[in-house]
């Protein structure tokens, strides 16, 4: 998926992709029951970005507003030129 979202950015004018994603806190990522949705750890979905050949430029983690909720994250990056 972000190998080709890379391919639609229009040229190598500063174009990023940001994504803001929740993440598990528990060192493994997580299945959630109630609707199948996969829970990455942040190194795990760092992971991902890069073996679509992007490279990360911001990691920002956000503050929690309660302990219930996983913690959330954004991410910017953009394609290896």
């Amino acid at each position: 998926f972000f190998r080709n979202a890379g391919r639609g950015l229009k040229n190598r004018d500063g174009s990023v992709i940001v994504i803001r994603e929740t993440f598990s806190d528990t060192g493994k990522d997580e299945i959630i029951p109630e609707n199948g949705a996969i829970v990455r750890t942040k190194e795990s979905f760092e992971k991902l970005i890069l073996v679509a050949e992007m490279e990360v430029l911001i990691v920002e983690v956000l503050e929690s507003f309660t302990e219930d909720l996983f913690p959330l994250c954004t991410f910017a990056f953009r394609p290896k030129f």
